[in-house]
């Protein structure tokens, strides 16, 4: 969970790697974190999926989703990569705190790295903004990852972690 003294520090050495004065970003309330460590099937390349997987904790999943509502699709907010974005949800997945929202998509990665852009791995957490959207806080939804398609490459489709 981020402090205002982390998220100072952060921005403070944001501006002496940049050069230019950088925004101070409060964190973002999410709701409804899991309670156990989520866990999704290691279909990252190289991995096997029936053998491996990766666990994230709650921290993981609220940093992301925070960082998610931080880059907001369609504002001001930085963009990495092009997320947060908008979340389909072809597969028709329930979601116990969030079927009746915009569902956004924003990369969580393996190891406690955090998503600035590049290749977002196979990795999702899923969230909704609050409906009071004047607070920007959020609502974590869910995580899922992309499940390897038969020729075992990367699938586009979605599959849910438990």
């Amino acid at each position: 969970m981020f402090t205002l003294a982390a998220t100072l520090v952060f921005a403070t050495s944001l501006q002496m790697v940049c050069g230019a004065p950088a925004p101070i970003l409060l964190p973002r309330a999410i709701a409804s974190l899991p309670i156990a460590e989520i866990v999704c099937p290691d279909t990252r390349d190289g991995s096997d999926p029936a053998t491996a997987s990766v666990a994230f904790n709650d921290f993981q999943i609220e940093d992301a989703a925070q960082r998610g509502m931080f880059s907001e699709p369609g504002t001001s907010d930085p963009n990495p990569g092009g997320y947060a974005s908008s979340f389909r949800n072809d597969e028709a997945f329930v979601f116990a705190n969030c079927n009746n929202g915009n569902l956004f998509e924003y990369p969580i990665l393996a190891g406690g790295n955090v998503y600035g852009g590049g290749d977002p791995g196979p990795f999702r957490v899923i969230f909704t903004p609050d409906p009071d959207f004047a607070s920007r806080n959020g609502i974590y939804c869910g995580t899922v990852y992309h499940p390897r398609a038969a020729d075992g490459s990367q699938g586009r489709n979605f599959a849910l972690c438990t």
